[in-house]
């Protein structure tokens, strides 16, 4: 059986191919992906929240994102 990232990555493969998103950078794309679980999970992300989350960036990164 494969994988179930690996279908992930095919998939975020093809779904880049078809429809790009432009010059987004890959700590964007991480802070999209923290935006949208909160959302999915019925939280507001803050700015301020987000700024502290320094897995991702320094704040003033994340700010600038």
């Amino acid at each position: 059986m494969q994988n179930a990232y690996l279908r992930f990555l095919k998939f975020v493969n093809k779904l880049d191919e078809t429809h790009p998103v432009g010059d987004v950078d890959s700590t964007a794309r991480e802070l999209l992906d923290v935006i949208s679980i909160c959302h999915s999970d019925g939280h507001a992300l803050t700015v301020t929240s987000a700024m502290k989350l320094n897995f991702l960036a320094s704040p003033a990164t994340i700010h600038k994102k």
